[in-house]
């Protein structure tokens, strides 16, 4: 029923797009198409995974080197009339088999109400610290890759739904706020996710920001038959980050931490500092990512059932996990990175990123190794047309 009311609404979105179509003036002087790109060498001298640029988690082999980091973009946006818009972005990269991929990551339609108001239906990404929203634009950040995992905030990376949008201005500083409620599409396929609900606000003065997220998301867990389990659950994310440019430097922190029913907890910390040499900005970025997981325990036996009787369903505990490894435990990777950004022009440029991987995984999460540690060197061409 939910997800009928966010879908009915954006139908209704789509017919006032086409009505305004019909009086607006001729399409060809108000559409604006951009392009994005990332070229990703990447050698590594272990066995290691990095988090993605773009959908696909990467792995590399021992002493390997490749471009499956890479990704290619483009943006198309309509203005109907001076309150309607619609907006479109997706990707090309590696798939899973060395084959191109394609992904369409934003597809909204805004109306803005004026005074710094504005509505949005379609579909967006999670605004999880900055890795989620601009994962894809390489360019748009500092560092050779993103914050976030491939697999999103808690295993959350996109909605589909309706946001309020609002900014408040007053002299040098300003506040922009966010509210959204949506459908929402978990990146494990035996998790059924349903509703989320997220606000966020984001405060800016000279060369200071800040912001916070706060997102409620709704699921329920499949077995491997594709059974429903009676186990049914919130997520409950948070994220902090802020940006300061001081003494020459520009210094980025953020921190975000998930508590869920039944998935795995999550929790992300970075901190970055540039210093910004004209076109040149070297870095110091460090990180740690963490997942704690905990022993699902089935519900009680239902009272009346004989001991040796047939539960419901519903009273049927996990299975045990196929390689026989307990799945009990954190999984924690570390990350230091050494680098630099060099600005050819206002619109591309290269990096260059020494990363050290630090992986802690006394749970077996995924049947990777307990430990493993490795090595990445990085040259990166980015750019935006």
């Amino acid at each position: 029923m939910t997800k009928n009311l966010y879908l009915y609404s954006i139908i209704a979105l789509n017919s006032l797009l086409f009505q305004a179509i019909s009086v607006a003036e001729p399409w060809s002087e108000r559409v604006y198409i951009n392009g994005f790109y990332t070229i990703d060498l990447t050698y590594t001298d272990e066995d290691i995974g990095l988090v993605s640029n773009s959908h696909r988690p990467r792995s590399y082999d021992n002493e390997s080197a490749g471009l499956e980091n890479s990704v290619f973009g483009g943006q198309v946006e309509l203005e109907i009339n001076e309150n309607i818009s619609a907006f479109m972005q997706g990707k090309l990269f590696y798939g899973s088999h060395d084959n191109a991929s394609s992904k369409v990551d934003w597809a909204y339609l805004s109306y803005d109400f004026g005074e710094d108001t504005r509505v949005r239906g379609g579909l967006f990404q999670i605004p999880f610290l900055q890795g989620t929203e601009l994962r894809n634009i390489g360019f748009s950040r500092i560092w050779a890759r993103p914050l976030i995992p491939e697999d999103g905030a808690s295993g959350f990376n996109e909605y589909l739904g309706l946001e309020y949008l609002k900014s408040v201005y007053t002299g040098n500083s300003h506040w922009d706020f966010q509210a959204a409620a949506g459908v929402v599409e978990h990146e494990n396929d035996s998790v059924e996710s349903r509703n989320i609900e997220l606000m966020t606000a984001r405060y800016q003065y000279k060369g200071f920001w800040i912001r916070s997220a706060f997102i409620h998301g709704e699921y329920a867990v499949n077995d491997s038959d594709g059974d429903r389990l009676s186990f049914s659950g919130n997520a409950f994310l948070t994220s902090i980050e802020a940006e300061l440019a001081y003494a020459g430097m520009i210094i980025n922190g953020g921190y975000g931490i998930s508590r869920t029913d039944i998935t795995p907890d999550t929790s992300i910390y970075y901190v970055s500092v540039a210093f910004p040499l004209g076109h040149v900005i070297p870095y110091l970025y460090t990180s740690k990512r963490n997942l704690n997981i905990e022993q699902v325990e089935a519900p009680p036996p239902t009272p009346g059932i004989p001991p040796d009787g047939n539960p419901p369903p519903d009273a049927v505990p996990l299975p045990p996990p196929e390689d026989g490894l307990p799945k009990v435990g954190d999984y924690d990777v570390y990350s230091l990175a050494i680098g630099a950004r060099w600005h050819v022009t206002e619109r591309f440029g290269f990096k260059f990123q020494w990363e050290n991987i630090e992986q802690n995984n006394p749970a077996n999460y995924q049947g990777n190794a307990p430990t493993n540690n490795g090595n990445t060197v990085s040259i990166l061409f980015e750019g935006v047309f």
